[in-house]
């Protein structure tokens, strides 16, 4: 059985950053090693309507934001789209 990975991240692809770079780096070398990866993005990856996209062959689940969220909130959505996620 392989390993798998949850990464529960603030922003991903294809917002360019030395954060998002350093992410897909980890990733591809976590995939080299066999291992299986699930990413999830915060609300603070920003606008967008599709609860999951690829990109360059990652698939990435996005959570979505609310107006005017707060930290607190932005927790919350986060481990509801967690709990359809995992």
């Amino acid at each position: 059985m392989s390993l798998r990975i949850l990464h529960v991240l603030d922003h991903s692809l294809p917002l360019h950053s030395g954060y998002s770079f350093r992410t897909l780096a980890i990733l591809r070398e976590q995939r080299a090693l066999g291992w299986q990866t699930v990413h999830l993005t915060t609300p603070k990856q920003g606008a967008g309507d599709a609860l999951c996209e690829e990109v360059d062959g990652w698939l990435f689940h996005r959570t979505p934001s609310a107006p005017r969220c707060g930290l607190l909130q932005q927790m919350r959505l986060t481990a509801a789209r967690l709990q359809l996620v995992v």
